[in-house]
């Protein structure tokens, strides 16, 4: 099912703290919703009682600020980069 705009809105206003948590997760979500919401993004929308207007350039911000944020945090979130092997050598199996 695609999202509707008010769906991803609402995505987006909740995802949007992701550093105050330090949610790998919900920044990678974030992305995911902001590359969706300039797909779908018009200028200007009206609901019911309500009228809504997004600046696409802060939804780009906002991509660009969070691409960037999971670059630095994602190898922390993962345990680091390095890895590390079993020495098998006096292995008596």
């Amino acid at each position: 099912m695609i999202p509707t705009f008010e769906q991803l809105l609402e995505k987006y206003m909740v995802l949007v703290d992701y550093t105050d948590d330090g949610d790998i997760a919900k920044a990678r979500e974030l992305r995911t919703v902001c590359h969706q919401l300039l797909v779908v993004l018009p200028v200007r929308t009206r609901g019911a009682n309500q009228e809504i207007e997004m600046n696409v350039a802060a939804v780009k911000g906002t991509l660009d600020e969070v691409t960037a944020w999971i670059a630095k945090n994602e190898s922390i979130a993962v345990g680091g980069t390095r890895s590390s092997w079993a020495d098998l050598r006096r292995y008596r199996g």
